[in-house]
């Protein structure tokens, strides 16, 4: 008799306490699953609510650049004879004819310089040197149209220094942390510029997804990091 009814104790605690509890959590499980995307569109959202504010930089910085707008015939530039920019200042402009793109460079991709142009990863090299320069800019801007990029297509950047020509050699679409950019940023073999934008194109807020557009050099003096 004992034995039987410490067994119907047990069974009126699964049931009173162990199912409930189980079905609170399931319950609890599929709410978070719900409103996770929500939370990160709002999120996101917000981010470029917070935006809307142009941005006060330092005096100091220059927001119009004095381009070099004609091809130098020279290949190479020496590293000292260049004035190069300060985070926040415009020292470039990128012109993509085929797909109507014409947006101003800036050194440094904060959220803010974005607000005025693409903006180059401070961890990467300038333009005309051996590396690959990172560019990125907003989906809701110009870089959108990085979406219809094809192989072959010519990339003009006029710099502060020098005119440089590049060919669009690849088109992919990887995961913000993909070993792609790491790998990129290692080799100092040849000057590699390398475009990007959040994906999909038309969303709004932060997405984890970009479209990079790898393009090969062609023209343009050559920076000699030695003088």
């Amino acid at each position: 008799m004992q034995i039987s009814s410490k067994k119907r104790f047990f069974k009126r605690i699964g049931k009173f306490i162990l199912v409930p509890f189980s079905f609170f959590m399931i319950s609890y499980l599929f709410v978070f699953l719900l409103i996770t995307p929500i939370i990160g569109f709002i999120g996101g959202s917000l981010d470029i609510f917070l935006l809307a504010k142009p941005p006060v930089f330092d005096s100091a910085v220059k927001l119009d650049a004095n381009l070099i707008e004609t091809n130098d015939t020279a290949t190479e530039i020496k590293s000292s004879e260049i004035d190069y920019p300060s985070i926040g200042e415009q020292y470039g402009e990128i012109v993509i004819s085929d797909l109507s793109i014409q947006v101003p460079v800036f050194f440094g991709d904060t959220p803010e310089i974005l607000r005025y142009g693409a903006g180059q990863y401070t961890g990467s090299v300038f333009i005309g040197e051996k590396g690959t320069t990172i560019i990125g800019d907003h989906n809701g801007n110009q870089f959108g149209k990085l979406l219809t990029a094809e192989s072959g297509m010519i990339v003009e950047v006029s710099t502060t220094y020098a005119k440089y020509q590049y060919k669009i050699i690849a088109k992919v679409i990887r995961n913000e942390n993909d070993a792609l950019v790491g790998e990129l940023l290692k080799q100092r073999q040849a000057s590699i510029l390398l475009l990007y934008t959040c994906y999909p194109v038309d969303s709004l807020g932060l997405t984890d997804d970009r479209i990079f557009v790898t393009c090969e050099y062609l023209s343009g003096p050559l920076i000699n990091e030695e003088e």
